[in-house]
């Protein structure tokens, strides 16, 4: 019974590392700067490890975070503000808001 018991505290153990392992790399995916040629001229965007989302071509600087598979930019304080779109990345290729970027560097 003993056994029994100490398997399933491993697996449970097991499983929560994994998940916590899971979410942390979706984000580290992202970090770093990004750059597209976008009507005619270079857009750079970078996603920090600290969360902010930075757009050069806007020279702001937002929040972000990744949730349901899409990347959620927001202004912090302002709840309305939040912005979710889809996103893949393959490679140094990010997939992000109908554009494809190219990593330009990576933190």
């Amino acid at each position: 019974m003993k056994n029994k018991r100490l398997v399933l505290a491993l697996a449970a153990a097991l499983t929560l590392v994994f998940c916590l392992c899971s979410c942390k790399n979706k984000k580290d995916e992202v970090v770093g700067k990004w750059m597209c040629d976008m009507y005619g001229s270079a857009q750079i965007i970078e996603f920090t490890s600290d969360g902010k989302f930075i757009d050069y071509s806007t020279v702001s600087e937002n929040k972000y975070k990744i949730k349901d598979g899409k990347i959620e930019t927001y202004v912090e304080g302002e709840e309305d503000s939040k912005v979710a779109v889809s996103y893949s990345v393959d490679g140094d290729k990010l997939y992000f808001g109908g554009a494809e970027y190219e990593r330009v560097y990576v933190k």
